[in-house]
């Protein structure tokens, strides 16, 4: 009847099916459901990194924008600290000016008062002696009583004139 070597191959045949058989079912039993679920957190990982992406590039373009803003904030601040330093260095020179005007003022009017001051003392000093010499030439000049009369009929003259 059958051979027995072809006997043999339908067993190897069986005992081989029946192996893959075995092996799908603990394949399918134990090892797929862990497959699957690394696959599937593989898959989430990789949209989550994916996504993290996608934020890390929009927070580094609100990054750039931010150090544009940065910048454009620290070169109107320096503008504006260089218009107040230049605004001071003006403020500083125009006091410089005002006190030099005002030294000025100062030191003529103390020159003027000390020079009022000199005066004042020089006729004080020199008023009496000054008196002294025209009271002693006018009593010489008018010793005689005639050019006494004579000097007070000159002023009475002239201001008759002058009336």
């Amino acid at each position: 009847m059958f051979d027995e070597s072809l006997v043999t191959i339908i067993f190897k045949l069986l005992n081989f099916a029946a192996l893959l058989g075995l092996g799908f079912f603990i394949f399918k039993r134990y090892f797929q459901n862990d497959i699957i679920e690394t696959i599937e957190n593989t898959q989430l990982e990789e949209i989550n990194l994916n996504t993290r992406i996608s934020e890390l590039g929009m927070r580094g373009s609100e990054l750039s924008r931010e150090i544009i803003d940065q910048e454009k904030l620290c070169d109107y601040l320096k503008d504006r600290t260089d218009q107040w330093n230049e605004a001071f260095k003006k403020d500083v020179e125009y006091r410089r000016q005002c006190q030099k005007v005002l030294d000025e003022h100062m030191a003529e009017r103390t020159d003027k008062q000390i020079n009022s001051i000199l005066q004042e003392r020089m006729r004080r000093a020199i008023l009496p002696e000054a008196l002294k010499q025209v009271h002693s030439q006018l009593v010489e000049s008018f010793e005689s009583k005639s050019q006494g009369k004579e000097f007070v009929q000159n002023i009475l003259d002239y201001m008759k004139k002058s009336s």
